[in-house]
């Protein structure tokens, strides 16, 4: 991994080293953008992608792209309180932000819920092109595991924080990543992987659909505002238990 956050799609094939010498090309590559650019057009986020794609197939052996995680929900609401981006929020208002915000397919929208989506579905073409990379899903993933209203992956999904700083979050994706560069060094088989990653690794892009919207979009009447009684109590990182304590949260029907 270089040293320092790579913030883009964008591969610096300074990153690859001198993969063309003998004995120094790469067994694997894997390779993701973040969020960094969630600002970019679709034109715009789809030639980089193509591009970074290509460089790192002339390096690697073979080539894995992860799937961007989500942006959480928790997006969807007013951000405030000085911690504003490691906010949890009361789980009594969870599915009235759980929807994909009405920007996601424009340029300029930014790290908002959904986007990640959007941009997945848009290089699923270019994937299609080169049948020999494969796909490590992490979004597929964290989704699906955010639907059990007790899972970690649940509470991450309906709080602020885009990062998975927690072990019990973290290493699942790392591993996901460790079981797909075994199949791809042949040291296992698909079928050889834990069950519960399998449905999300994908050998060839012919296997991978990413989704194209979230199910049952909130109206926006409904949709939560966080009153500012509780943003006090629901900054504070890790205060589920006063969270709980927190009034009831009230409605707005102001558009987003």
């Amino acid at each position: 991994h270089p040293r320092l956050n790579c913030a883009g799609i964008h591969v610096n094939t300074v990153w690859l080293g001198a993969y063309d010498e003998p004995g120094r090309g790469w067994d694997v590559i894997s390779f993701n953008g973040g969020h960094w650019d969630s600002n970019l057009s679709r034109e715009e986020y789809m030639e980089l992608f193509e591009k970074s794609l290509q460089d790192c197939l002339k390096a690697g052996r073979k080539v894995m792209w992860m799937s961007t995680a989500p942006v959480p929900f928790g997006f969807n609401t007013d951000k405030k309180g000085n911690n504003e981006y490691l906010a949890s929020l009361p789980k009594e208002v969870w599915r009235s932000i759980e929807f994909a915000h009405p920007n996601i397919q424009q340029a300029g929208c930014g790290r908002e819920a959904g986007r990640m989506m959007a941009q997945n579905h848009w290089i699923k073409p270019i994937l299609d092109k080169y049948p020999q990379v494969a796909i490590c899903d992490h979004w597929g993933f964290v989704y699906e595991q955010s639907k059990d209203r007790n899972s970690l992956f649940s509470e991450w999904m309906h709080g602020r924080n885009v990062h998975f700083s927690r072990t019990e979050l973290n290493e699942p994706l790392a591993a996901m990543i460790v079981e797909l560069s075994l199949v791809l060094t042949g040291k296992k088989t698909l079928a050889e992987t834990p069950a519960r990653f399998r449905k999300f690794l994908h050998a060839s892009p012919a296997s991978y659909s990413p989704p194209r919207d979230f199910e049952n979009p909130t109206p926006i009447a409904q949709r939560y505002r966080i009153p500012e009684e509780v943003a006090a109590v629901a900054s504070v990182v890790g205060a589920r238990s006063e969270a709980k304590k927190a009034p009831a949260a009230r409605r707005s029907n102001k558009e987003e």
